[in-house]
């Protein structure tokens, strides 16, 4: 199993900037020029690793996160369908509001994360994710043997594989992680353990 996992949200896009969701059927989210920034000054920053393999989620804001990641480490890239954003469905493109006002019943139930195998919205339920991230992460565990591993992927996976998966935040609970922030995972005595979450504290 790796010794070290670093999991990095992509830079911001312009889908962030007006708050709407995004999906795997219409991947349009491009860096916006902050996100840009953003992603370099994050790959100046992870030159303080060693970082040994890089995955990155095959949607196009974390390759371009990982275009601008790769001018300070040089290291292969791997793209990984395990660390992909969940599939959000029907809910994809619209803002919270949008979706609230169409959908309230569905809306609250999203917005829940208690009911792993709810998927009222055609996407993918908690579990779907989970399952997912399983099959990605026992690959971790055989192929990088002590070394150092970074993730570029999403915030809404990032979060759910914290919670549900490794079970490292409370349940029920949901935080926007911010662009280009550090988790990073330590195992200690053949298992992990959350050093840092969400941290962004030396960038600019």
């Amino acid at each position: 199993m790796p010794k070290k996992i670093i999991l990095v949200r992509h830079g911001e896009t312009d889908h962030n900037k007006s708050k709407r969701l995004m999906n795997w059927a219409n991947d349009v989210g491009s860096l916006t020029e902050k996100g840009r920034e953003e992603a370099n000054q994050v790959g100046a920053r992870l030159k303080n690793y060693d970082i040994d393999a890089v995955y990155v989620s095959d949607l196009k804001r974390t390759r371009e996160t990982a275009v601008e990641i790769a001018k300070h480490i040089k290291v292969e890239q791997k793209l990984a369908y395990g660390i992909k954003e969940r599939n959000l469905g029907i809910f994809g493109d619209l803002t919270f509001d949008e979706i609230k006002d169409k959908w309230p019943e569905k809306f609250e139930k999203f917005m829940d994360h208690k009911d792993k195998d709810w998927n009222g919205f055609e996407g993918e339920s908690i579990r779907d994710v989970c399952n997912r991230f399983e099959i990605f992460f026992n690959v971790l565990h055989s192929d990088h043997i002590d070394q150092t591993v970074l993730l570029v992927t999403h915030s809404g996976i990032l979060y759910t594989v914290l919670r549900d998966y490794f079970g490292f935040l409370p349940e029920g609970t949901w935080l926007d992680v911010a662009h280009t922030s550090l988790t990073i995972l330590e195992k200690v005595d053949d298992k992990y353990v959350m050093k840092t979450f969400n941290n962004v504290d030396d960038q600019t």
